[in-house]
């Protein structure tokens, strides 16, 4: 498998690209398991959002002081984002009111989520035991079928 030196040099992205077709390509002729790369992937994910936490006030501070707050690095455009988030609870008796109602109702949906998947492991284990059942059935055909030709 190929490495992806990402601290040696940044990546474009059509290295990024070639790097998953790459490894793509290593899944689909067997030679890495995607039980593989599904826990890479997550472990890559997991590191991504760690660091941005731990170093995203620095980021910040540096870019602050850029012209802009923009600054182009080994091929990449970083600037800040000019964001704000507005709590429309804390000054709106009715909007409070309503975000609760919206979080029970999320709530509820959440717990329908759950019990599908509570019916559908049922169902599932239900249809493998039919399925086991009806094999044994299918055995025991064919065992009385040849006891029948031998006596």
């Amino acid at each position: 498998m190929n490495n992806l030196m990402i601290w040696e040099v940044a990546p474009t992205k059509t290295d990024i690209d070639n790097f998953a077709n790459n490894i793509a390509n290593e899944l689909a002729e067997g030679i890495t398991k995607p039980e593989d790369i599904a826990v890479k992937m997550a472990a890559i994910e997991t590191f991504a959002k760690t660091l941005r936490t731990k170093v995203e006030e620095h980021i910040i501070d540096f870019l602050d002081k850029c012209p802009k707050g923009a600054y182009n690095h080994l091929g990449a455009e970083l600037k800040l984002k000019d964001s704000q988030t507005y709590d429309y609870a804390a000054y709106s008796q009715r909007w409070a009111e309503l975000q609760a109602q919206i979080d029970v109702l999320k709530e509820e949906q959440k717990e329908m989520e759950r019990q599908r998947e509570t019916q559908r492991e049922r169902h599932t284990q239900t249809k493998r035991h039919t399925h086991t059942h009806k094999k044994r059935y299918t055995e025991t055909d064919t065992l009385r079928d040849t006891l029948r030709e031998t006596q």
